[in-house]
Formats: C-alpha cells, sequence, structure tokens
C-alpha cells in the first residue's frame, strides 16, 4: 500500500490496460469502415473521437456487398469457381463404379463449400437463390 491508498500492483495493471485499449482504439480506426444497408440514418460513428469512413462497397469474409444489399455479382463469381471444382471432379462423377452417396459427400464437401463461401453476408433474394438452385440443379 502507498501513501496515496493505491496498490502498485493495480497502477501498473490499470496502466497496461489504458495501453492496450488505447492502441486497439487506435488500430480500430486505421482499419475500421462503415457501410449502411438501404438505411435513412445519417449520423457518423465514431472512435476515439474520430470519424469512421463511410464506405459504399465492403469486403467481408471475402464477400464483396454493396451498400444496397446486392451480392448478385458476387454470388456469379463463386458460381464460376464452384463450377471449376466440379468440373476437376468430372472423372469421379462419371465413374460408375463410384457410389452415388460418394459423389454427393464429395459435391457438398468441394462444390458446396466454395459456392457458400461468405453466404452469411449475402442479403439473398428470388434472383440469387434461383442461380443457386440452377447450379446445383445442373450440376446433380
Amino acid at each position: 500500500m502507498y501513501p496515496d491508498g493505491s496498490d502498485m500492483h493495480v497502477r501498473v495493471e490499470k496502466s497496461i490496460c489504458n495501453w492496450i485499449l488505447g492502441f486497439t482504439f487506435l488500430e480500430l480506426r486505421n482499419k475500421t469502415n462503415e457501410q449502411r444497408i438501404n438505411s435513412k440514418i445519417t449520423t457518423n460513428v465514431n472512435i476515439n473521437k474520430a470519424v469512421v469512413e463511410r464506405v459504399e462497397q465492403l469486403t467481408c469474409l471475402g464477400s464483396a456487398v454493396t451498400a444496397d444489399g446486392g451480392a448478385l455479382q458476387y454470388v456469379k463469381a463463386r458460381i464460376k469457381r464452384a463450377n471449376g471444382i466440379f468440373v476437376e471432379l468430372h472423372t469421379l462423377w462419371k465413374n460408375k463404379n463410384t457410389l452415388m452417396k460418394t459423389k454427393i459427400l464429395t459435391f457438398n464437401i468441394h462444390v458446396n463449400s466454395v459456392l457458400l463461401y461468405g453466404c452469411g453476408t449475402w442479403e439473398v433474394d428470388t434472383q440469387i437463390t434461383h442461380k443457386l438452385h440452377m447450379f446445383v440443379n445442373r450440376c446433380l
């Protein structure tokens, strides 16, 4: 215990926490972007009194998301990549000695994982759903 009634251990711990938090906020301020999807709110987002940059297109989990919420171009690119993987599996797919269960499992592991990567950031509408269904039906 020190004359001012504080404990040195607590002081050091608080200063370390303040340094870490300050560093974290500095990093966030330099790396953070804001995107609003179909929003009418115009107030700025601030981190440590610095305004966060607002962008029209943002990449999240490798998925490009636009301000209107559309992800159609990204879905088309995912379909092309998944088709490339499916083409590589052509010999397995046409092999009569391979069980259908094995083919479906291989399709789900290799093609669906590429096709649906980043789908949590998509604003799915009927057009996107239709494109995904058409691709899967064409493959299977």
